[in-house]
């Protein structure tokens, strides 16, 4: 499209000596259609000449009028134009650096508040593994000595396995009541429940 516009300004030019509106209409389009600024520059170039060169034949040569009034406005303009669509070409190469850093600032934004969730998951099933070797496992350990106590002493002192009994009941309860609190704290990571350290205590001693 920009070699047809070229060689058609370089006619328009020939034929006929109003063609300075068109050509400043059509700058723009080196712009836009050009692929790179020194694609659009090139092609600038060559409607320049071709207008001119169009414009000295039908002068029939090349007079100090002819260069004055056509020529010298031809490149002020031509110059203008350039300028212009270098500046329009390095604001569109600056906006899409920008748009670039933003799609990038905005994945690593996701990427660190991925990483922020896996270790937060980390951190409760950590704290899950301490509170259950805290409480549930030093309850079923304390649950499996007062079992082994009552059936050695089953026979000898009925009395005192009933007293191991209740006992290995009481921790059960104590064990069921702290695996609850433990689903339910689950949903609220950090906080411990009321009297689990003073339950802890008792039965650890």
């Amino acid at each position: 499209y920009l070699s047809v516009l070229a060689v058609a300004l370089g006619g328009h030019a020939y034929l006929r000596s109003n063609y300075a509106a068109l050509f400043m209409v059509t700058l723009p389009h080196y712009w836009m259609f050009g692929r790179t600024p020194r694609a659009s520059m090139g092609f600038l170039g060559l409607a320049t000449v071709g207008t001119l060169a169009g414009s000295v034949l039908r002068q029939d040569g090349w007079t100090v009028e002819f260069f004055s009034e056509t020529v010298v406005s031809t490149l002020i303009v031509v110059a203008v134009g350039a300028l212009i669509g270098l500046w329009a070409h390095s604001v569109v190469a600056q906006s899409t650096e920008r748009a670039r850093l933003i799609v990038e600032l905005e994945q690593t934004q996701a990427q660190l508040s991925e990483a922020h969730q896996r270790q937060g998951a980390a951190d409760e099933r950590e704290r899950l593994a301490r509170e259950i070797h805290d409480t549930l496992a030093q309850g079923f350990a304390s649950i499996i000595v007062l079992a082994e106590a009552a059936r050695a002493g089953h026979e000898a002192d009925t009395a005192r396995s009933a007293q191991q009994l209740r006992s290995i009941e009481s921790t059960a309860r104590e064990n069921l009541a702290e695996a609850r609190e433990l689903v339910g704290s689950a949903h609220r990571p950090g906080q411990v429940a009321a009297g689990s350290v003073a339950q802890t205590l008792r039965r650890t001693l």
